[in-house]
């Protein structure tokens, strides 16, 4: 991958359904031993599709803290209206961390 390239996808977080989902599980699991592993297997994932590893880190955190956000407004039973961690990227993943928690 060519600098150009790489700056460009680690600047972008394209939406990826086993990401929200491996997010949500890890959200599940904030106080479990899975929770590391979890994480580990996010950040993996995105250093993967081309982020870097600082990056990589920083948007694991972000997916699980929408997750979590997800979660404690589906509980709560009304919208968030904080905007999302992680910049318009994550709101789109929030959308569909939304949906799929709600066909369950």
């Amino acid at each position: 991958m060519t600098n150009a390239a790489s700056t460009i996808a680690s600047n972008k977080l394209p939406y990826d359904r086993k990401l929200a989902i491996i997010a949500m599980h890890a959200a599940r699991n904030l106080t479990c031993s899975a929770f590391a592993p979890l994480r580990q297997l996010l950040v993996a994932l995105l250093q993967e599709d081309g982020h870097t590893p600082v990056h990589a880190d920083e948007q694991a955190d972000n997916l699980i803290a929408a997750a979590c956000g997800v979660m404690a407004s589906i509980e709560a039973d009304e919208p968030r209206k904080v905007p999302w961690r992680g910049g318009p990227d994550i709101g789109v993943y929030a959308e569909a961390m939304y949906d799929l928690e709600r066909a369950l």
